[in-house]
């Protein structure tokens, strides 16, 4: 996994290209979005899909559990 800090995003992007990049994502059509939810407010199971037609497909798995919050294990679990 490479991680990017700020000073390298400063470095290859610029305003400009940030706001090109932007208005032509926006002037693509919509991507399909779906969420399931599995469980309760207690012990959350969430998974969102979405598919941009033609280029890219994902999903992002969460698990929450409120009651972790201060403790030893996690409140909430994400990957993409």
């Amino acid at each position: 996994m490479r991680f990017v800090d700020g000073a390298e995003v400063r470095r290859l992007l610029s305003f400009p290209k940030l706001i090109e990049a932007l208005e032509a994502a926006h002037r693509r059509p919509p991507m399909e979005v779906a969420d399931t939810f599995m469980g309760s407010e207690k012990a959350l199971y969430f998974i969102r899909n979405a598919v941009d037609a033609g280029r890219f497909a994902g999903s992002k798995l969460v698990t929450s559990f409120p009651s972790n919050i201060g403790g030893a294990l996690p409140a909430v679990q994400a990957v993409v």
